[in-house]
């Protein structure tokens, strides 16, 4: 014999049951995100690193107390410093401090990575290995803005409007 309210009961297990099991998949799902953001973070930082060392006369530091990264020329540093558990990199360098910095992953770009500076409201934003880094870097460490070339062009890939200049005079 069944007692009063078995019946409803047994509904809001089932119920109870569908709610955890969708909640453990979303947890399961968020901990995938947050690993691969992780994954991701450390890997722009070991591509930062790497960039530094090609461009040569930068000086490359890890910082092991917060996994972040610096690039110093002369007295000029641009740090990288990871923030929360996710993919957020605070950026900072001198005279950065009425700003605020970050570098960001953008879906919309496929996870491409964008730096955004703030300032009083206003954001810019940059793909961070288009325009974005040439921009730190000259902002950050002062450099010269590299010029755009001929040698720039990869020789497998150079046309002849790359060989020979479009400012001709006959």
């Amino acid at each position: 014999m069944s007692r009063p309210g078995q019946a409803l009961a047994s509904r809001f297990n089932r119920m109870m049951n569908r709610l955890e099991e969708q909640r453990k998949k979303e947890e399961e799902a968020r901990a995938k995100r947050l690993l691969e953001a992780q994954g991701a973070r450390a890997q722009l930082m070991d591509n930062l690193g790497a960039f530094a060392e090609a461009v040569g006369h930068l000086q490359v530091q890890a910082k092991s107390h917060d996994d972040g990264l610096t690039i110093r020329y002369l007295d000029r540093f641009v740090h990288f410093v990871p923030k929360g558990e996710g993919d957020r990199v605070e950026v900072r360098f001198g005279g950065s401090d009425a700003q605020e910095h970050r570098l960001y992953r953008e879906p919309e770009l496929n996870n491409r990575w964008v730096w955004v500076a703030s300032m009083a409201g206003r954001e810019d934003r940059l793909p961070l290995f288009d325009q974005g880094l040439e921009e730190l870097l000259v902002r950050g460490l002062a450099l010269p803005r590299p010029a755009v070339g001929v040698d720039d062009v990869p020789p497998d890939t150079a046309t002849l409007e790359d060989v020979i200049p479009t400012e001709r005079t006959l």
